[in-house]
């Protein structure tokens, strides 16, 4: 398995997020990525409070929870 370095995987991940939709497909991508790469839970979750930190918060990103 390939596994990307940490600073990697939060730009995917981060850019992953800013197109989330609420399209299904893009939800299983995104859910999908943070699975397959769970070692790095604390990483992506730090990449998901820096989005919701930020003062324009994209409603979408509701659609993960």
């Amino acid at each position: 398995m390939d596994e990307i370095d940490p600073f990697e995987a939060r730009l995917l991940f981060g850019n992953q997020l800013d197109n989330l939709t609420g399209a299904q497909p893009t939800i299983e991508r995104v859910s999908g990525f943070a699975i397959k790469h769970a070692s790095m839970a604390d990483n992506l979750l730090d990449c998901i409070l820096e989005k919701l930190d930020k003062p324009q918060v994209p409603p979408r990103i509701n659609l993960l929870f």
